[in-house]
Order: structure tokens, then sequence, then C-alpha cells
């Protein structure tokens, strides 16, 4: 008798927890293993760093295709990462967790590179979503931030340089010199 073949499975998505609490990093991955346990979701935490410098090692070294990234962290803060790691032209997608609703804090975040923000005090019911928005190209913006603050504040930028899109905006701050990859 022929077995049907089983189904094919996606690989587990890797996520790096970036957070200065040890006790709110083990909470995520602790959030993690339930959800690969009760609801089917395939996660795998290949790190945790509570600092830019242990974050950027670790990106490094283990490539997570998810980086959950607190925008306060020791000896530094989450937009300082998001500036090394974009020089570091890694392809893993950051989702910022932050007790920061203020709008500058967002718009420095997703300026940064970030494609996600997510408010800590929505953490609990609100993770997967974000999570999954931010794996399928799609930007994720907490409910108490308007994704109409974050547009905007880029048409500002759009204005200012003169530009139409994200990617005309970019290759113009590379040609002008004011970032560089």
């Amino acid at each position: 008798m022929m077995m049907p073949p089983s189904p094919v499975s996606s690989p587990p998505i890797s996520v790096l927890l970036v957070d200065d609490c040890s006790i709110f990093r083990q909470g995520l991955k602790n959030w993690l293993d339930l959800c690969n346990s009760t609801q089917g979701q395939h996660y795998r935490g290949v790190g945790q760093a509570a600092s830019v410098e242990q974050a950027i090692k670790l990106t490094v070294d283990q490539k997570p295709a998810l980086i959950l990234l607190d925008i306060e962290l020791s000896h530094g803060d989450g937009i300082k990462f998001l500036s090394h790691y974009r020089r570091l032209q890694q392809p893993g997608k950051v989702l910022v967790l932050s007790g920061h609703d203020e709008d500058d804090w967002v718009f420095r975040a997703m300026q940064a590179g970030a494609q996600g923000y997510l408010l800590k005090a929505n953490l609990s019911t609100h993770i997967s979503s974000p999570m999954q928005n931010v794996m399928q190209e799609k930007i994720y913006v907490s409910l108490h931030i308007t994704v109409g603050t974050v547009k905007a504040y880029l048409r500002g930028i759009f204005e200012k340089m003169e530009v139409a899109s994200r990617t005309q905006a970019a290759l113009k701050a590379l040609k002008l010199g004011l970032v560089t990859v």
C-alpha cells in the first residue's frame, strides 16, 4: 500500500531577538515556542542580543530572516543598529518593538530601514499579524500610529528631495553622498 506524500512544509523562519531586557527576550522566545506548538507557525530562534554590537555580530553570523528589535538598547539604540544593518546589506526583515508611540520614533525607525513598528503595549494581541506582514514584504505600523502619519513624513521627504518614490530618494541620496553603501 502506497502512502500519500507528506505535505511540504516551509522551513522555519529564523528570528533574532534584540532587547536589553533578558526577561523580555525570554518572554518573546517563549511566545515563539508557543506559536510553534499551538498555532502551526514555524519560528526558530537563532539568538538573543542586548546591545547593538551583539546584534550586529549575530546578524552577520546567523543571517536571521526576521529581527524583533527594541528601540532602546544597551550602548546605543535600535536606530543605530538599523543604520549598521542596512550597510551590511543583509536580507532579513526588521520589526521594531517599542514602548515609544511618538511619531518621531516611528518615523526615524522606518526611515532607518525597519519594515514594521509595533508598540509593546500591543504585543499580547497583535504580534503574529505584524510578523507575517513584515515577512510578506508589507509595512506594518501599530494601530495607535496611523499609516497616514508615516505617509505624510515620506511625502515631506520626497518633496524636499524632489523625488516621487523611496527608490528615487535612495538613489538621489546615494548620488549626493548623503548615504553610503
